[in-house]
C-alpha cells in the first residue's frame, strides 16, 4: 500500500501530517526547506490524490501525535529522532 496505493487513495499518512504542521526550523532541521507534499514522488503516485476527504486536518492529527508522544513519556530526543525517521 505505501509503494503502490490504489487510484484515489493516500499513502504515508503520517509524512503528509508532518509537512502539513512543520515549523520552518522543523523543515530546515530536517532538510525540507521549501518542500511540500507535491515534491515527493511517492506522494504523487496516486492520481493527485494529496487531500483529506474525510474532514481531518493533517496539521491538526500531527501536533496530536506530537502531544501524545510528550504524554506517555517520549524525550524530546526521542521525538526528534522519530521525525527524522518518517522524513
Amino acid at each position: 500500500r505505501l509503494i503502490r496505493p490504489s487510484t484515489g487513495e493516500r499513502n504515508y499518512h503520517i509524512f503528509y501530517q508532518f509537512l502539513a504542521a512543520a515549523t520552518s526550523e522543523e523543515r530546515s532541521y530536517l532538510g525540507l526547506d521549501g518542500l511540500y507534499v507535491d515534491h515527493f514522488k511517492l506522494l504523487n503516485c496516486t492520481g493527485g490524490t494529496m487531500d483529506r476527504r474525510d474532514g481531518v486536518v493533517d496539521g491538526e492529527m500531527h501536533r496530536e501525535m506530537l502531544d501524545a508522544m510528550v504524554t506517555i513519556g517520549f524525550e524530546p530526543e526521542t521525538i526528534s529522532s522519530i521525525l527524522r525517521l518518517i522524513t
